[in-house]
């Protein structure tokens, strides 16, 4: 007699579906598909996962919590340790294939490392003597800062959708020329992030 499957847990559904998504993408991944790469049927999937984003919100839970612990005990102001915290959130992004369109699609509501994240920084924030409507919203424009900026490094543009160079040149030469010049990943975020943080202090020096 054929020796019977254990039923599929939950945790190997998960490890599958970050394989797989690993491998193709969130475009690529799909409950049918998954099923059939472990050897499995549709319906069985569905018993723990209503749908796929059911399945890309827990996986948004996965991205985050290894990293959060180096933020747990700041050693620096307010704007340093937001500083900090946006390297940190952008390089957990940047760890897992689509890890910014995961996230952002899981939002504050569905995933609740992301909310511990930014009640992790609420806090940090309001103990240093930042109020709490400030203390918002910093946190919410590092944060969409550093999805968005992520959103754009991880984007798989197809061969049609890169235009012809030279029609770039000709058109819009200063733009040419400013994406010729434009410095690698982890400068231009550097320097994105530092400018939205001298707005957090010049708004911080104006209330007292």
């Amino acid at each position: 007699m054929r020796q019977q499957r254990a039923p599929l847990t939950r945790a190997e559904i998960l490890a599958a579906a970050s394989a797989a998504v690993e491998r193709a993408g969130v475009d690529g991944l799909s409950l049918r598909r998954l099923a059939a790469d472990l050897g499995s049927h549709p319906p069985v999937i569905y018993r723990h996962f209503t749908d796929k984003r059911a399945l890309l919100d827990e996986l948004a839970e996965r991205i985050l919590p290894a990293r959060l612990p180096e933020l747990t005990e700041p050693a620096e102001g307010p704007a340093e340790w937001l500083h900090r915290a946006g390297h940190v959130f952008r390089q957990a992004l940047l760890a897992h294939r689509d890890g910014a369109r995961i996230v952002a699609g899981a939002g504050l509501p569905r995933a609740p490392i992301l909310a511990e994240l930014t009640e992790l920084a609420l806090g940090v924030l309001t103990r240093a003597g930042v109020d709490l409507g400030a203390a918002r919203d910093a946190t919410h424009t590092v944060l969409t800062y550093t999805q968005g900026f992520v959103l754009e490094e991880q984007a798989e543009p197809q061969p049609a959708e890169v235009p012809d160079p030279g029609l770039l040149v000709r058109r819009f030469p200063l733009l040419a020329g400013a994406l010729a010049d434009r410095p690698d990943p982890d400068a231009g975020y550097d320097r994105g992030l530092r400018w939205i943080l001298a707005g957090f202090d010049a708004d911080a020096a104006l209330r007292r």
